[in-house]
């Protein structure tokens, strides 16, 4: 587009001037969990916004020792499940080569920390050991949402 048509296309009414920024760029003072999803909904992207949804109902990990990665695949069977992880590989690369590994590294670490856990007998130092491991499961920790899924698959975090 040539900048003459473009500009020849900018609203010259202050009200509709308004109404086009507003639809270009949300104001974040004042937008809303319910206008930004309005606003991004059509879309149609399939990508979980964890700001209104949790993605933990949607996601879930595969721990594969032959290749030593840890890949993200849907959690149940779910038509919206599926369509969240394809949108997370796709959009996202949620599932590429160097994200697996590091999730593996991650995997292995803390499979490790809970075998050591499970071997200790001493009931005060069990519940410090399981307090640690429950602590890198928290939102300041790389793969956190990893974590949380198999600390609750092992009876680790309530599910």
């Amino acid at each position: 587009r040539r900048s003459s048509d473009l500009a020849a296309s900018i609203p010259t009414d202050a009200t509709k001037l308004a109404e086009a920024v507003a639809s270009l760029c949300p104001d974040p003072v004042a937008a809303t969990d319910a206008s930004i999803q309005k606003l991004f909904s059509v879309e149609d992207a399939h990508l979980v916004n964890p700001y209104i949804e949790d993605p933990e109902r949607y996601f879930a990990w595969k721990a594969i020792p032959a290749t030593e990665e840890v890949v993200l695949v849907p959690k149940g069977t779910s038509a919206k499940a599926k369509r969240a992880v394809k949108a997370a590989e796709t959009t996202l690369g949620l599932n590429r080569e160097e994200l697996c590994r590091g999730r593996w590294q991650a995997f292995e670490a803390l499979e490790t920390m809970v075998l050591g856990f499970q071997a200790v007998t001493d009931q005060e130092k069990k519940r410090a050991i399981l307090q640690r491991i429950r602590l890198q499961a928290e939102g300041n920790h790389p793969y956190a949402g990893m974590k949380r899924y198999f600390l609750k698959t092992w009876g680790l975090l309530p599910a």
